[in-house]
């Protein structure tokens, strides 16, 4: 993991929406603004990983079944 990742990239990656993303940040202490060009640190990023690593991974399983 990078030490900064763009909200977008974040987005897509565990398979939420923008507003949903920076909710949760910002209960959990982070100052976020919902841009998608904004910059999540490294604490931020491993918050956002373990509570939504479940949606990255029933995202990426989709994916798999779409393509074969």
């Amino acid at each position: 993991m990078p030490k900064k990742i763009r909200l977008n990239k974040a987005v897509k990656e565990f398979n939420i929406s923008m507003s949903r993303l920076v909710e949760f940040l910002q209960s959990k202490g982070f100052e976020v603004e919902e841009n998608p060009n904004s910059q999540l640190d490294e604490a931020a990023y491993v918050a956002l990983e373990n509570e939504f690593a479940q949606d990255s991974k029933q995202r990426k399983a989709s994916h798999e079944v779409v393509i074969s």
